[in-house]
């Protein structure tokens, strides 16, 4: 155990403590009704777009097409809305793409660049998980 005096059961360090309740959360949604969990999807998804258009120029004009969405509409139909992002179009915007505002209790951001195997390498900044 990672406290004295306690054997069973062992409570995690305090940095594994977020993983177990993530794994938690997991364990319990997936035996929800599948309705329930693609509005559980959704939701999720409505508060990703919602900071990618705040905290991203390039995606602030790419989901325009959801701007009139309130929370909770966003339904798989209204999802199709927004347009496949396809390599070229990243290419041609890979700064802007980024997130000015990155929450820092999401990890540290690197950059990571493919080998350009395809043609033009793609940058990307991604959050390092420890």
């Amino acid at each position: 155990s990672g406290v004295a005096g306690i054997g069973w059961p062992p409570p995690p360090p305090p940095a594994n403590a977020s993983l177990f309740a993530i794994m938690h959360q997991l364990e319990r949604s997936q035996w929800w009704p599948a309705d329930v969990l693609r509005q559980g999807q959704l939701r999720q998804l409505e508060s990703l777009l919602v900071f990618a258009a705040r905290t991203g120029p390039f995606y602030r004009e790419r989901l325009n097409a959801l701007a009139p969405l309130r929370r909770g509409e966003l339904t798989l139909e209204k999802w199709r809305y927004i347009p496949v992002l396809r390599r070229a179009d990243f290419q041609d915007v890979q700064a802007e793409a980024a997130s000015n505002a990155v929450p820092e209790s999401h990890g540290v951001v690197s950059e990571n660049t493919t080998s350009g195997s395809l043609g033009r390498p793609v940058t990307i900044l991604a959050i390092l998980i420890a």
